[in-house]
């Protein structure tokens, strides 16, 4: 069981992702640091630990830390998030995010 203060690390090579992938990340958040959106307690896979997850484009990688342009939902797209390798606790490449379908004049009037 992992306690509130108890740093978990990641499976996966963070550092592996090329510029320009679409990642989701998952990062443990401290009690201390507040930063907002993280999930509660009662919600979190890990009693006494908070998550947070980051949609977006990897822009940069150094060797500590990440950072990612927000791609999701009512988040602006020039948002850059900088995630410390220390707070990454899982990481995967998703798919591009579909883009929106405007309805034609065509097919209102059916």
């Amino acid at each position: 069981m992992v306690m509130a203060g108890e740093r978990v690390g990641c499976d996966t090579d963070w550092q592996q992702f090329a510029l320009g992938t679409r990642v989701v990340v998952r990062r443990q958040v401290g009690a201390q640091s507040g930063i907002g959106g993280s999930m509660s307690n009662a919600a979190s896979p890990r009693p006494g630990v908070k998550f947070s997850d980051v949609i977006g484009i990897v822009t940069k990688i150094t060797a500590d830390a990440l950072t990612v342009r927000r791609d999701a939902a009512g988040y602006p797209n020039d948002a850059e998030v900088q995630i410390a390798g220390s707070e990454i606790v899982a990481i995967k490449q998703v798919p591009p995010r579909p883009s929106r379908r405007s309805q034609t004049f065509s097919s209102m009037n059916n």
